[in-house]
């Protein structure tokens, strides 16, 4: 995945704190995990119809409490472009079949 798979995640955060929204659900319609990091895909619905925001975050247990954080190590980096690539893939890229 390029930067630019990741920017457009970022983007998708930036403009989904600047538009007003009502979600649609009280869950998420997707989640990506791959390792203990995770995509979370949520749908709202704005002024000009329903959209995407994707949400990043790790998973992990301290004193027995399974908490989120949303930075990464080094080596977490590859679980999370993996679960990225497969949110792109599967919520943002739409292949065309010919007939």
């Amino acid at each position: 995945m390029s930067h630019t798979g990741i920017l457009l995640v970022i983007m998708c955060a930036i403009v989904s704190s600047a538009s007003p929204s009502i979600p649609i659900k009280d869950k998420p319609i997707a989640v990506y995990h791959v390792g203990m990091s995770r995509v979370v895909v949520w749908e709202n619905l704005g002024p000009n119809g329903p959209w995407k925001n994707f949400e990043i975050e790790k998973a992990y247990q301290k004193d027995g409490e399974w908490r989120t954080a949303h930075s990464f190590s080094a080596s977490e980096l590859l679980d999370l472009r993996a679960a990225l690539d497969e949110a792109i893939r599967q919520e943002l890229v739409r292949v065309e079949h010919p007939e």
